[in-house]
């Protein structure tokens, strides 16, 4: 689950894999009940220049995919609509430098200016589950996976995995 909160209550991200999962918001008056904004899976919730985004994705049997929405609320109205396609499902992120970095199922996306671009597409580390980014600059980002590590230089496309000795 994912969350952000604003000033007038706390928007919720749920995501049950196959079972599905929704984009909810709880206003801070317990009393008002929660609104169902969007209904699928939700990995991420968060501000990017001013405005809030949200990534859904799912990678199960044959789907592999995901999204980026825009979210625009007001007056507790809320609306979507979705700036990026993913070829496959994004598994972890992170903003450095005001872009946005995304580790998907089988690849490495940059965002920059709301325009995607592929940098590594249909990568080894399918079926490893990226689960977090850590850039130092473009030549040195390390991308955390099941039983190790990628350390990735988006520059000149080479890639280095670590994996713990036994």
């Amino acid at each position: 689950n994912t969350e952000l909160k604003l000033s007038s209550g706390i928007l919720k991200g749920f995501n049950h894999g196959e079972w599905g999962g929704k984009l909810s918001f709880q206003p801070n008056d317990k009393k008002e009940k929660e609104i169902e904004i969007k209904t699928g899976n939700i990995l991420f919730i968060f501000n990017y220049n001013n405005k809030i985004y949200f990534i859904e994705g799912l990678s199960h049997m044959s789907i592999n995919e995901g999204f980026l929405y825009e979210l625009q609320i007001e007056k507790n109205k809320f609306s979507f609509k979705k700036i990026i396609d993913f070829e496959d499902c994004p598994e972890a992120y992170t903003i450095f430098e005001n872009n946005i970095y995304v580790a998907s199922y089988e690849s490495f996306y940059k965002i920059k200016d709301l325009k995607l671009k592929t940098i590594y597409k249909d990568d080894f580390w399918g079926s490893l589950y990226p689960n977090s980014i850590a850039l130092k600059s473009e030549e040195k980002v390390f991308v955390g996976i099941r039983g190790g590590l990628v350390e990735l230089n988006l520059k000149t496309k080479t890639k280095k995995l670590y994996v713990p000795k036994e």
